[in-house]
């Protein structure tokens, strides 16, 4: 996806893991994207009724996934959330010539990857 210059990477989840938060830092540096991660907050209640939980989840105010969505800027930077705990809306400004500026220092499918200039063989 980065060879088409995106500007913005959207990536939905259920993952409130702090390795998510890592990895979104990293998508934006790499692709010097935009990134919004929506993760769901998900407490029992909101389960269908046919849907068999395990017995730590028969509290209707059990939390399943505890959400965890953010925006990141082109350089790592988080400019809304994480937003753990509790539904909402996260908002951010956002500026799309960042995504440029950004690849005058890392351009992982511009300049760096131009075929006439770099050719990278492994012989076995």
């Amino acid at each position: 996806m980065y060879s088409q210059h995106i500007q913005i990477y959207l990536a939905p989840t259920a993952d409130a893991r702090d390795t998510w938060m890592a990895s979104m830092q990293h998508i934006a540096v790499e692709g010097r994207t935009y990134v919004l991660s929506a993760n769901q907050f998900v407490k029992t209640k909101n389960m269908p009724k046919e849907h068999p939980l395990p017995e730590e989840f028969s509290d209707p105010e059990s939390v399943l996934t505890n959400g965890g969505s953010l925006i990141v800027d082109p350089f790592g930077k988080i400019l809304a959330g994480p937003l753990f705990g509790k539904e909402g809306v996260l908002i951010a400004e956002i500026d799309t010539d960042q995504c440029i500026k950004g690849k005058m220092d890392l351009d992982i499918c511009g300049h760096y990857a131009r075929k006439d200039a770099f050719i990278f063989q492994v012989k076995q």
